[in-house]
């Protein structure tokens, strides 16, 4: 597998683990009301993930594209296939900037309604869904089965 292979899977499972430990920190919050330090750094990493999806949408909406922005297109493109498969397809800006805002109500220790807490739980279970079938294409299209890198070295154990 090439370097930019191994990039790109590294990049979305980084992706995958930040959804699953934003929603395990969202669904402690529901439960305690309250927010312990390792949920509050993985809900604002998930914040910045927000805040580039929207730089990428001003960038392409301002057509200021830099090679600065290419990560921040990567995540906006994914944000866009996970809000397009809750059917919110045609407001992509304004759903992230509603996450982001109940990120940081949450964030801030703020009780944000029931509802709006299951909406970003969705989106994270969505987001985390979404990474795990890339992580297999990745995985599969470099021929290995399961993502294991062909190259990598396999453990012997007597």
């Amino acid at each position: 597998m090439h370097d930019s292979a191994r990039v790109d899977y590294l990049d979305v499972y980084s992706q995958k683990m930040l959804a699953d430990g934003a929603e395990l920190a969202v669904v402690r919050f529901m439960r305690t009301k309250r927010l312990e330090s390792l949920d509050q750094d993985r809900l604002n990493k998930l914040l910045s993930l927000f805040n580039d999806a929207l730089a990428a949408d001003e960038a392409i909406s301002g057509a200021q594209m830099a090679a600065s922005t290419d990560h921040s297109v990567s995540v906006l493109s994914m944000m866009t296939e996970t809000l397009a498969r809750l059917t919110i397809a045609d407001a992509v800006k304004s759903a992230i900037e509603y996450l982001r805002g109940v990120t940081e109500q949450v964030i801030q220790g703020s009780s944000p309604a029931e509802d709006d807490l299951k909406t970003l739980m969705s989106f994270l279970s969505q987001y985390g869904l979404f990474q795990e079938a890339r992580l297999r294409r990745l995985g599969t299209s470099r021929g290995s089965p399961g993502g294991i890198w062909p190259d990598s070295p396999r453990l012997m154990f007597s």
